[in-house]
């Protein structure tokens, strides 16, 4: 007999720090921020998208199996190691935080200025995009993209002056 799950707001699966709608039968597309740990429950009550033992939480767990314990609170804001390590932030928004430095370096070498330069465009739009759809790493992801243009800018400026030489 498989346990019906009740439609509601639920940790996303996909996205740290996001709730998504759970209709019942299967996740919608809509979402919003998971509500600030300052926010505090009902006594007794869980918070929303917050698993408690026994309970069934969609997309986190197959038919029959149970979790055995609430799972940790995710790193967010308030949190210390939020602002010292890149934690609940997708790899594509880390990359390109660490790429925009790497093509700011690169962008006076010509066309190595103009590969990192693009790459790091790339990676960037897609980061933010990612960012957008909830989750942390929108401000590297900004970053990335102005770091990015910076270096592609460089490289092009630089091999132009290199072909007219």
């Amino acid at each position: 007999m498989e346990t019906m799950v009740p439609a509601g707001w639920y940790a996303d699966p996909q996205v740290m720090g996001t709730l998504r709608y759970w209709d019942g039968a299967r996740w919608t597309e809509h979402t919003a921020p998971m509500p600030p740990p300052a926010t505090l429950p009902v006594q007794g009550q869980p918070m929303p998208g917050q698993v408690t033992p026994g309970q069934f939480a969609p997309g986190r767990y197959g038919p029959g199996q149970l979790p055995t314990q609430a799972p940790a609170t995710e790193p967010g804001p308030n949190d210390a190691m939020h602002w010292i390590v890149p934690v609940g932030r997708s790899w594509q928004s880390i990359a390109a935080g660490y790429l925009a430095f790497a093509s700011l370096l690169f962008g006076m070498f010509g066309p190595l200025g103009i590969v990192v330069g693009g790459g790091t465009l790339w990676i960037s739009i897609w980061a933010l995009r990612l960012a957008k759809r909830g989750g942390h790493g929108s401000g590297r992801a900004i970053f990335g993209i102005v770091g990015g243009s910076i270096g592609l800018i460089g490289g092009l400026g630089t091999t132009a002056l290199l072909a007219l030489s």
